[in-house]
């Protein structure tokens, strides 16, 4: 067997190893609390239910179209969105790898990956049913394309138009990554030199084809589209401007380790956040002078500000800059002329992601501790596998009367009719006029659908009230009966159906 040979089977050795974390991980993340609406949304598509027109939904719609086809092959649970999203972390580290093996070296292409596989932002939050792991994925391939395939001495037309279909379907997973074509465009031209007519041409035609789920669902409701994808988040926080810009500054300052923060370990940010970027931004002025653009430091700034822009800010959006920390990363370890700085600078990267690992995998699958969602709570109601028992419990109950999930994701499969409106109940402060004009199901709508009888089934956690009231006595006092418990989780039922 030839050295190459030998050497091919050692990487898909490594990939393989990488699968098999990237499974564990998927399957034992605690759920994010935002992953009961994903995945009730993508059930209630394949029951015939649309986006945005039926039910609240205040994204694109690509994730629930995804989690929604996966549901179609292979069955409705949480175990196959969760395994589709560890693939999904599976095939971007898997990419990245390749990509800096193809481009740079062995050594560095095992500790990006090292590096992906570690890092919170990476294996925390790349492996839940939420949108960050398309995002990245979408992304690296776009970089991919651009820096491997474009040269000016080929016709890379059928490359350009892929481009777009990947760019088309990053803007449909989220929207304001569509922000993104004047980056993306100038990337292209100086790869290329050029983009001529046709080449634009068939980038636009790639895009409208990946977008054209989104224009379907505009043509069909314009105003819930929109409402849902922008109105929304536009009228979700009553927070001064001045506060607001605040806020965002914290976020940005915990994100690169300069303040202390709950959700991720200030040192580790530091290192792996804030040293890649300056080194990026200062790189980017050297080559600037050489008439060099240093793109990776490009797309790192445009989605840090991207990321900045939605209300509230949360650190976990930025996840989505993880690929191009490691590629800053990665230039900073190779740019060093000496070897024993080179060994000093990689070795700094690795054992700080692995001294805060232990800690943050522990926190992220076993005790939710710091983990936005879940801090203060029971974390092994969190957990898939009791998520997907309570499923069964509810299954087992007859009625014909509606069903209430405070939280959706507690009713996944269901045989039960969800009460209208709480399907996906951002029960968030929003203007009176703008809650009845787009269904919004206010907390005291629930109250009353329960005392009118209308609804059979009551699910919902310990801690959980409606307009203060404590449930277990708001439930005895209309008629129902406490059916069954898993862990803090309570399933009650109508007793005189």
């Amino acid at each position: 067997m030839s050295k190459e040979r030998k050497f091919s089977i050692f990487c898909i050795v490594i990939l393989a190893v990488f699968f098999a974390y990237s499974v564990f991980i998927s399957l034992n993340r605690l759920i994010a609390r935002d992953e009961g609406f994903y995945i009730i949304a993508s059930e209630l598509l394949l029951k015939g239910k649309t986006l945005y027109k039926d039910f609240f939904f205040p994204q694109m719609p690509f994730t629930a179209l995804f989690y929604s086809l996966c549901f179609k092959i292979f069955g409705i649970s949480w175990g196959v969105a969760r395994l589709a999203s560890g693939l999904m972390y599976f095939l971007t580290g898997s990419f990245l790898f390749l990509y800096i093996r193809k481009n740079y070296n062995f050594g560095l292409a095992l500790f990006s990956l090292i590096f992906f596989a570690l890092h919170p932002m990476g294996f925390a939050w790349q492996s839940v049913i939420k949108s960050y792991t398309f995002v990245n994925f979408f992304l690296i391939i776009i970089f991919i394309l651009i820096n491997s395939y474009l040269s000016k001495n080929k016709d890379n037309k059928n490359v350009i138009f892929f481009i777009g279909i990947i760019y088309g379907l990053l803007g449909l997973t989220r929207l304001h990554f569509l922000s993104l074509l004047p980056l993306i465009l100038f990337h292209i031209y100086i790869k290329q030199g050029k983009i001529n007519f046709k080449d634009l041409l068939f980038f636009i035609i790639g895009s409208v084809i990946s977008l054209s789920p989104s224009v379907y669902y505009f043509v069909l409701s314009p105003n819930d589209f929109i409402f849902n994808n922008l109105g929304y988040h536009l009228v979700r926080s009553q927070t001064p401007l001045e506060a607001e810009f605040l806020t965002k500054l914290q976020s940005l300052s915990k994100l690169l380790g300069l303040l202390l923060s709950q959700q991720v370990f200030k040192t580790q940010m530091f290192i792996t956040y804030f040293i890649p970027i300056l080194f990026g931004i200062c790189y980017f002025f050297v080559l600037l002078v050489k008439k060099n653009i240093y793109f990776p430091i490009l797309y790192t700034l445009w989605i840090l500000i991207l990321n900045l822009i939605p209300t509230p800010t949360y650190l976990q959006y930025h996840s989505c800059v993880i690929i191009f920390i490691i590629i800053l990363s990665v230039d900073f370890i190779k740019l060093q002329n000496n070897n024993i700085i080179k060994f000093f600078i990689l070795s700094a990267f690795i054992l700080i992601n692995l001294f805060y690992y232990k800690e943050s995998l522990k926190s992220y699958t076993i005790t939710g501790h710091n983990v936005i969602g879940i801090t203060g709570q029971n974390p092994e109601i969190w957990n898939i596998h009791l998520i997907e028992k309570i499923n069964e419990h509810v299954n087992k109950i007859e009625t014909n009367k509606y069903l209430v999930a405070i939280w959706p994701g507690h009713a996944l499969n269901t045989r039960h009719k969800f009460l209208p409106g709480t399907e996906n109940p951002f029960l968030v402060k929003v203007p009176e006029d703008i809650s009845e004009k787009y269904g919004f199901t206010k907390k005291a709508d629930i109250l009353d659908a329960i005392s009118n009888k209308k609804v059979g089934i009551v699910v919902y956690k310990d801690g959980d009230t409606i307009n203060k009231k404590e449930l277990k006595n708001f439930l005895i006092k209309n008629k129902f009966l406490l059916r069954s418990r898993v862990g803090s989780v309570f399933i009650w039922s109508k007793y005189d159906d």
